[in-house]
This record gives C-alpha cells, structure tokens and sequence, in this order.
C-alpha cells in the first residue's frame, strides 16, 4: 500500500558541481502529494508542541533529501475513534493512534491525510461489493485542511459509511521520510 513519490527534494535549492552551481528545477509536487517545506514545517510544530528538543547543530548542519509517500490505508469504522490529529498549523497531522489502528491500516505518527472516502470502490461490503450505495460514493479532499476541516470530512466519510452498511473508509496519507545519505 505504501508507495514513495517519484519527486525528491533536497533542503538546498542549488547544486553544486566542482564549485559550479547549478539551479535545480522546482517541478510541482504530483497530484494529491503535500509540499515538502509545509510537511517539514508541519513536523516542526508537533514536535515543538511536544517538548521534542531541537537537532542539534551538528545535526542540523547536515543537507537534508525528503521524499512524500503515499499510503491508502482501509479504516475499519469500528476502529475510526483510534485516530488522534493535531492541528500544525501548515498540516493537519496524525500525532498518535491505537495499536491496532497501526497494525491493521499501516498509518503511522506524523502522517497526514490529503483524502478520506467510502464506498468510491475497494470492495467496502461484507461480500466485497458496493452494493448499497448505488454506484455513488463519499470522497473528501483534506490535503493542507485544517484540523476543524479534516475533522469534518471524517466524519461525514464515517457517517456514510454508517448509512451505507460500509465496513471500512479509506484514508489516503502522505509521509514525509528522510532519506539518510550513505558513505558510498
């Protein structure tokens, strides 16, 4: 389910090449995929909020790349009050969750959710089909929403779902990684 972005950036916009400076192209992130600097940004908040101490300065010295993956995790409705956002001023964020939320949909801390919807396909009844809900579905776009909106769309996601007999709404999240340079 969890797919990286083809897209990387990398904390300096400018390359260098034997002292040669080359701008790098800022091509748009792919559809539904967050910006990196509000992820980061994002990140930033929650952590702060949390009393997380800073890098420090050796850490922060070193350059940076980030990719965005994208994961489509199905929410069982009964585990749909195992999820806690934070509001992070740039993103709304995933800032804790049950066990078993984690096992089950592979959502993890500081994810964010661009998209939530039910019965828009992957076989959300009993028998695999989308049977009552007449070919029709529920798709809210959360991507850079606030918490009030975020919360808002879950909801409505999880009340259709209700009305539909639907047993799981699907959350589509991105991930901020970090990619870790090597000695190679």
């Amino acid at each position: 389910h969890y797919l990286p972005s083809v897209g990387m950036s990398s904390s300096d916009d400018d390359a260098s090449i034997d002292g040669t400076s080359i701008e790098q192209e800022q091509a748009p992130p792919p559809a539904n995929l967050v910006s990196k600097d509000a992820f980061v940004a994002a990140i930033d908040v929650l952590k702060q909020s949390m009393n997380v101490p800073p890098e420090s300065e050796e850490e922060a010295a070193i350059p940076k790349m980030y990719a965005i993956g994208k994961l489509d995790a199905e929410l069982p409705i009964e585990l749909a009050g195992g999820i806690s956002l934070a509001d992070c001023e740039t993103l709304t964020l995933v800032n804790g969750l049950t066990q078993q939320v984690a096992d089950e949909t592979g959502i993890q801390p500081l994810d964010t959710v661009v998209n939530i919807s039910a019965g828009c396909g992957g076989g959300d009844d009993v028998d695999g089909s989308n049977s009552n809900n007449n070919g029709e579905g529920y798709s809210g776009d959360t991507s850079g929403a606030d918490l009030d909106a975020t919360a808002a769309v879950y909801t409505a996601a999880i009340e259709y779902a209700m009305a539909n007999e639907l047993k799981t709404i699907t959350l589509e999240m991105n991930r901020l990684v970090t990619l870790k340079a090597t000695s190679e």
